[in-house]
């Protein structure tokens, strides 16, 4: 009957969404947009596990965490110098440059997916600049250009280094080169609870290559 022949239908329909194959590609394409650019549409297709806000508090939180492991270098700053500092960083972040090729199925629970990315110098430049910056502040402590007691001069200088500092990291990205592009392979595997996942190591990996901070990091 038409009745049986509408059930036969749907439980076809049923079992070919079971055996569709996960696209291994956009999930890898969703994380690394939401690292870099803080998007999270594409990355919420594949995953409950964060609201939107989270998702978003994420990438503020990661961002505020690289400017101060990686500029400010642990120097006390204010609000309105760590957020400008923040929304530089988005700038860079935002003009990495990677384009996820389409996933090779290993099996049913895993995929590789190859990333091509160029990386880029504006961290090399900006730690070139920096570093000019620390000694031109010591030679005016040399100078006594600075007064007050050790603690003060000290202050003086760290205000003066993130204040210049910023206006370094602007130039560097003004001047930013990308570089021979290179590829990294991720695997996609279904863990214990049955959801596809990426390794975060291999995600740190890229992020530490396209930024460029292998060249920079003892």
């Amino acid at each position: 009957t038409a009745a049986v022949i509408l059930v036969v239908g749907l439980v076809i329909i049923a079992c070919i969404g079971m055996f569709r194959d996960f696209d291994a590609q956009g999930y890898v394409h969703g994380v690394l947009d939401l690292r870099f650019r803080g998007e999270v549409d594409e990355y919420m297709a594949f995953s409950d596990a964060y609201t939107e806000k989270e998702l978003y508090q994420n990438f503020e939180d990661g961002m505020a965490s690289f400017v101060e492991n990686n500029i400010s270098n642990n120097i006390e700053m204010s609000d309105e110098a760590k957020q400008q500092y923040q929304e530089l960083c988005k700038e860079i972040f935002a003009k990495m440059k990677y384009e996820v090729q389409p996933a090779e199925k290993i099996s049913r629970k895993e995929y590789h997916v190859t990333v091509a990315y160029q990386p880029v110098d504006v961290f090399s430049r900006f730690i070139d600049a920096a570093s000019k910056e620390q000694e031109r502040l010591w030679t005016k402590v040399d100078k006594s250009e600075y007064t007050g007691t050790d603690e003060e001069i000290m202050q003086q200088m760290q205000q003066e280094y993130i204040a210049n500092a910023y206006e370094h990291l602007k130039t560097a990205l003004s001047q930013m080169q990308y570089g021979q592009e290179q590829e990294i392979t991720f695997t996609v595997k279904k863990n214990d609870q049955g959801i596809f996942v990426i390794d975060q190591a291999k995600i740190d990996e890229l992020f530490v290559k396209i930024m460029g901070l292998d060249k920079i990091q003892d």
